[in-house]
């Protein structure tokens, strides 16, 4: 599994940086530090470093130095302190721990991939440690594309006439040949454009709707990519003309530039990857400096394996990186990662084999026969805090349109059930996670938080697990709305701390029972804000859910308001919570 330390830079003055990190597996921390570059010397190293790594044999001292001081000076003091603390708790666990910065423009040229810790070696090198720009999107915390096989790879070749050629035939056959393990299997298809046009790009865009798309083309300096015209000469290609090439086709889930130049950030604002990812690309991968022909195909063939063999991206491109790095030198410290996605897995195949998990280094030896996983309903019952509550005439409906229905004693889990909860229900059932997890258990910090990404019925599953099942419509009302049609669970009128809504700055899920202020007179929480919750109710074919979420304002949160969704889907913002006819047996009662 792989935890987070998120990380963002701003500069507050031409000295003054202040750093922030946030949702570490540690804490929280913000300091300020003095910039570690005088004016004009990282443009310098920067430059001196792309000399050094055309040179073939190359000895790394420079790239060593400056990695050594970038990391001295960004795991100094507090944040250093809370980045050991963060290491130690994930290697506790078995996990890796990604390292995401949040870069303003000034920060971009830095070379961040050069970290590296002196007891060690380059973070990137590592599946354990590896290095990306987060790129914070609308998009952030949608999980993988569900995909039925084959995966649609588009690869794009170009080497115009008056530019240095480039080995495009070597590149094809090495990821021709890095996808011929799977390919039997109907893994992947690959689709080849050669000597291509912006016409012919856009054409295979249209009718392939590829999951990766591949480009072999010079870069330059300005952001541009070159492809070529009908009569072989440069056609040049900015951030604009590649985002309307994109802008429709929602299937890519990676670009992957062997561009030189193509994530060169001192020449463009914002950088290409930037742009993608603004239209829903979750992951680029692109070049800082040039890059050889050799090194690139050697890039291309170990990542597309990696992939292949179901690594995540960032731990196929650290492996990609140790094979540049003992064919090429100083060239592993070419190509950046750039995320949108806080799951880094592109896609689930519908039908694969499970995917490795980033930490996974060998095969795992045949597993022997085991005694069957224990019944954990129990387990999780007792862990459950259920409220009681008696038959009762209630008025449910809008406001202004309310009907009384009679509804029957309930008994009601105090809270939306929390990915602990779903935990013990995956490992009791073979049920799949969710697939923000990005393995069998969640993340620790979302142990609390409530389950989401799970489809109506898979919550209907869990219920009945635990001898229950979902509230409807008219049930979710009566416990929120008791015996006088309540606008809000607390009462009739808004409250700031009640609950976890756009009007707090929400921008993911809260731990349950955050808002205590927000419990009805039984003492049920969170029936506003934080998820909507499934119900039983389906109308049009659309499933009904009800509360509102972190993602709407408080108007979704009345007690009557209702969200349509696709019962099938699974959204970060949907939860639910269990109802029982009967007094379910060792649940805490409240």
């Amino acid at each position: 599994m792989i935890r987070r330390f998120r990380l963002r830079l701003e500069q507050t003055n031409e000295d003054d940086i202040l750093l922030i990190a946030f949702d570490t597996p540690a804490g929280d921390v913000v300091e300020r530090r003095r910039a570690p570059f005088a004016p004009g010397e990282l443009v310098r190293l920067l430059d001196e470093l792309e000399r050094t790594a055309t040179v073939a044999d190359a000895d790394d001292l420079l790239a060593v130095q400056l990695g050594e001081r970038l990391f001295a000076w960004l795991f100094a003091e507090q944040v250093g302190a809370l980045w050991h603390e963060s290491r130690a708790i994930a290697h506790a666990h078995g996990d890796a721990l990604r390292l995401e910065l949040y870069l303003p423009q000034a920060f971009q040229a830095w070379p961040w991939e050069l970290l590296r810790d002196p007891e060690g070696d380059f973070l990137a090198f590592s599946s354990l440690t590896p290095v990306v720009r987060f790129v914070p999107t609308p998009h952030t915390n949608e999980p993988p594309m569900l995909v039925e096989p084959p995966l649609r790879l588009l690869a794009v070749f170009a080497s115009p006439e008056g530019m240095p050629p480039l080995d495009v035939a070597a590149e094809e056959a090495r990821l021709q040949t890095a996808l011929e393990t799977v390919s039997p299997a109907g893994m992947f298809t690959l689709h080849v454009v050669r000597n291509a046009t912006p016409g012919m790009l856009h054409r295979a865009v249209r009718r392939f709707q590829p999951h990766v798309v591949h480009v072999a083309a010079h870069g330059d300096p300005s952001g541009r990519i070159f492809l070529q015209s009908d009569s072989g000469a440069p056609v040049a290609m900015g951030g604009r003309e590649w985002a309307r090439l994109l802008a429709d086709v929602p299937t890519v889930r990676l670009l992957w530039l062997n561009s030189c130049h193509s994530a060169d950030e001192r020449a463009h604002v914002p950088t290409l990857a930037e742009r993608f990812m603004e239209l829903g690309v979750p992951a680029v991968v692109a070049m800082h400096r040039a890059i050889s022909d050799a090194a690139a195909i050697t890039l291309t063939q170990t990542v597309y394996e990696a992939l292949a063999e179901g690594w995540t991206l960032e731990s196929a491109l650290a492996h990609g990186r140790k094979a540049l790095a003992q064919a090429h030198g100083l060239d592993w410290s070419t190509p950046a990662l750039y995320l949108s996605r806080a799951n880094s897995r592109l896609w689930s195949v519908v039908g694969a084999a499970p995917q490795r998990d980033e930490v996974v280094l060998i095969e795992p030896e045949e597993a022997t026969p085991t005694t069957p996983p224990p019944d954990l309903t129990l387990d999780v019952l007792a862990e459950l805090e259920v409220c009681a509550l008696p038959p009762l005439d209630a008025w449910v409906g809008p406001l202004g349109e309310e009907r009384c229905v009679s509804v029957g004693a309930l008994w009601v889990s105090r809270t939306p059930i929390t990915n602990a909860h779903y935990a013990a229900f995956v490992a009791a059932t073979g049920a799949e996670p969710p697939p923000h997890w990005g393995g069998m258990t969640p993340p620790a910090e979302l142990r609390d938080h409530p389950v989401v990404f799970v489809a109506r019925a898979e919550a209907e599953a869990f219920a009945a697990w635990l001898g229950g099942r979902l509230p409807t419509e008219e049930e979710w009302e009566r416990i929120a709305r008791g015996d006088r049609a309540r606008i809000f669970p607390w009462g009739d009128e808004w409250c700031a701390t009640c609950a976890h809504t756009a009007e707090q700055g929400a921008r993911s899920t809260a731990p349950v029972g955050r808002y205590p202020d927000g419990a009805t007179p039984e003492g049920v929480l969170d029936l506003a804000g934080n998820v909507w919750e499934w119900t039983a109710t389906t109308e049009e074919g659309q499933a009904i859910a009800k509360g509102g979420s972190w993602f709407e304002p408080a108007e979704a949160a009345r007690t009557w308001e209702r969200l349509y969704a696709d019962p099938v889907r699974g959204y970060d913002d949907v939860g639910f919570r269990v109802v029982w006819d009967e007094a379910p047996q060792e649940t805490r009662n409240v």
